[in-house]
Parts: structure tokens; C-alpha cells; sequence
């Protein structure tokens, strides 16, 4: 479960790290700038009150002063994300397996879309962290082959390449989501995976008929048309309530019933990432008792690429999922877990659930609805 708190607990307040860049070194003591990147320790500091602080000499950030404030800390699975801060810095450490981690520093401040990441090795420590790690830049990888626009999170699915592909739920892996397939290949991979529902959950984007040729892909390698089903979804401008609830109703409905019926079925967006996240977390949500509406959100949208869930995604369009798709969630969440869902009736989107008076106490918090990156991220 994700939780925001000193971890204090986490680190021992001896650590010590020592983070490695590039370039050579001027004196220890001096600052240096950001296209000046050297080896830095880090020592961990521990007040009375249980706050932690790291110490950065020379600073990440030129002329910087003070140590940094880790604040924040994620954990899911084993896998364990800190964020600290000083002024309009930003820097988040996720701890991997034993002994190695990722850095992600932003030295114009958490929201800028300019960032550094740096591969991390140490012996194992007593927290989550080594007690001393040496760090180098990590370059990003090449994604090309992906049609343009991809998600950097790799497919989970064997045999399937497309990006941000992974099984949802309880379902047995009869249910896919990723990113849109985008070459004859990686139709052929979902037709080979015996896929044999797709659903398009997006909006067209204008650029010839894509949706078209999506089905006419699917049609020529056996699927009906009638299972390649597109719900024109949008990710900004929903224009209020009724809309967006209705198609994720009916877009929930024909996963529901294409499953029913023994069929494997596919859904994605453009980048699988926002709304892909949503659907799936709702869809959980509807099929899973006992699932919190955060841990949906954990899951589903921010640990694959949901938002900044993606460090790489540029930050105009994390704010403008921010004042849209988060809180439709927000609302479809509530009537998920308030069991409203359950029979997939298009009639429950006929109210704003903001409307009713046990909403703001009932529903997820709204300052919950956001993302660090994911501890899934590999640069």
C-alpha cells in the first residue's frame, strides 16, 4: 500500500551514499551545476523528531543551500520510491531489488520536464536503500519501432511486444491491456495470443481513420467486427459527467460480456498509460471485493505510466489529466466500490455522484489522486 511519511525508519541514520555523475571533479566543497555532474555524497541526517534530511556536498543544484527534506515515501510490492525536496528541487530515489536503485533528479522543481536519472549500485543496507551507492547517468533508452508516440513501460505478456502490455485483475489473463498495436506484427502477436475481442478506447485523433483500419486489421486476421468495439473516449475537454460515465459503462460491459462468453479480450488507448489506467482500475474495481479505490489507483494508473507516473511525460498534459480524467475516477470510483456498477446499467451516469451528500466523505481523498514516478520505471 502506498503510504506518505518521514522514513526515518526506512534509513539508518548513519547511511551513507555516495552518488556518482560524470565529469571531472572540482573541489569537494564547491558547488557545481547541473551540466557539471560528478560524483556527490549524500549523508543522511535524522532530527529529533524523526524528519530526515540528506546532505549533498557539492549540491546537485548550484548554489543551493541546506540539505534536502525526504518527506514522502511509496512502497507496493517490495518496491520502495522517496521524494525529497529543497526549494524548487525535486529528487526521488526508487529502491529496486537488493542492492540497486534509480535517481531522478529535477533541478527546476517536481512538476519541470526537465530531469536526470542515475543507475545506482550498492551492497545492501538495513532499509530499503544501500547504505553507500555509486551512481552513473542513465541515458534513455531508444524506444523507436513504436510508431511514434510509446509508452517506456515494457510488456509483461509473453509473446506480446507491445508496450505497457499487462494482464488485468483477476481474470485469469483473459484480459489485456497496453498500448495500441501499431505494425502487422504485433497484430499478429495478439491474434497468436488468442485475442478475440479488441476494445479501442479513444477518441480518433484525425490523422486518416485510424479506428478503421485498426478494425479492418483485426477483420483480416478473423476477428468479427462486431467484437472490435470503439468507445470514443476522450482524455481532456470531457465535458462534464454524463458522457464519460455512459461510454465507461459501456466500454465496461462489453469487456464484461465479451469474457462471459470465453473470449480473451484487448483494450487500449493511444499510449496505454490514462485512460487504459482508468478502465482497468475500475474494471478491478467492479471485480474485486475488498479493493480500495488508492490501491486501484497505485496499481492500475500510476504504476503504469498514469500521469507523472510516466517521468517522461510532458507536464501540460499531467495537469491536464489532473483537472480531468482524475477526477472522473474519482467519481466512478465511488460508484464501484458503492456496488452501483455491478449490473452495468448506463442509468447510474445520470447524476453527478458530487451531488450526494456522502461523496466528499465516502470517496477517494482528492489530494490522494497523484502520481510519483513509477517504481516500474527503467530510463
Amino acid at each position: 500500500m502506498r503510504a506518505l511519511r518521514p522514513f526515518a525508519a526506512a534509513l539508518c541514520a548513519s547511511a551513507l551514499l555516495a552518488v556518482g555523475c560524470a565529469s571531472a571533479a572540482p573541489a569537494d566543497d564547491a558547488d557545481v551545476s547541473e551540466d557539471e555532474l560528478r560524483p556527490v555524497t549524500l549523508r543522511v541526517e535524522v532530527d529529533a523528531q524523526g524528519g530526515v534530511t540528506l546532505d549533498d556536498s557539492p549540491r546537485f543544484k548550484s548554489r543551493a543551500r541546506g540539505g534536502l527534506t525526504c518527506s514522502e515515501r511509496f512502497e507496493l510490492d517490495g518496491r520502495v520510491r522517496y521524494g525529497c525536496s529543497r526549494g524548487e528541487e525535486w529528487l526521488e530515489i526508487i529502491a529496486k531489488e537488493p542492492g540497486r536503485a534509480l535517481v531522478m533528479h529535477k533541478a527546476a522543481g517536481r512538476g519541470s520536464d526537465k530531469r536526470a536519472f542515475f543507475a545506482c549500485s550498492g551492497s545492501a543496507g538495513q532499509g530499503a536503500l544501500p547504505e553507500r551507492m555509486r551512481c552513473s547517468p542513465a541515458p534513455l533508452r531508444d524506444r523507436g519501432g513504436n510508431g511514434g508516440l510509446s509508452s517506456p513501460f515494457d510488456s509483461s505478456v509473453d509473446g506480446i511486444s507491445i508496450p505497457n502490455t499487462h494482464a488485468v485483475g483477476l481474470a485469469g489473463g483473459s484480459l489485456l491491456r497496453g498500448m495500441a498495436p501499431r505494425s502487422p506484427a504485433q497484430f499478429d502477436e495478439l491474434i497468436a495470443a488468442d485475442v478475440g475481442a479488441v476494445l479501442i478506447f479513444k477518441n480518433a485523433t484525425g490523422r486518416g481513420d485510424e479506428i478503421g483500419d485498426e478494425r479492418d486489421a483485426f477483420v483480416a486476421r478473423g476477428v468479427p467486427g462486431a467484437r472490435v468495439l470503439h468507445v470514443p473516449f476522450q482524455w481532456k475537454d470531457l465535458g462534464g459527467f454524463r458522457e464519460p460515465c455512459e461510454q465507461t459503462v459501456s466500454a465496461l460491459k462489453f469487456v464484461a460480456d465479451n469474457l462471459a462468453a470465453g473470449r480473451k479480450t484487448f483494450f487500449h488507448c493511444t499510449v496505454g498509460e490514462d485512460r487504459t489506467g482508468l478502465l482497468a482500475a475500475v474494471r478491478r474495481l467492479t471485480t474485486e471485493d475488498g479493493l480500495a479505490a488508492d490501491r486501484a489507483w497505485d496499481e492500475e494508473m500510476c504504476e503504469r505510466g498514469y500521469g507523472a507516473g510516466n517521468p517522461l511525460k510532458p507536464s501540460f498534459v499531467v495537469r491536464t489529466l489532473a483537472t480531468n480524467l482524475a477526477p472522473l475516477y474519482r467519481k466512478m470510483a465511488y460508484l464501484a466500490v458503492k456496488g452501483r456498477l455491478d449490473t452495468l446499467d448506463a442509468s447510474v451516469c445520470q447524476t453527478d455522484p458530487t451531488s450526494e451528500p456522502d461523496f466528499e466523505a465516502t470517496a477517494v481523498a482528492r489530494a490522494r489522486l497523484e502520481c510519483g514516478t513509477s517504481t516500474r520505471f527503467e530510463p
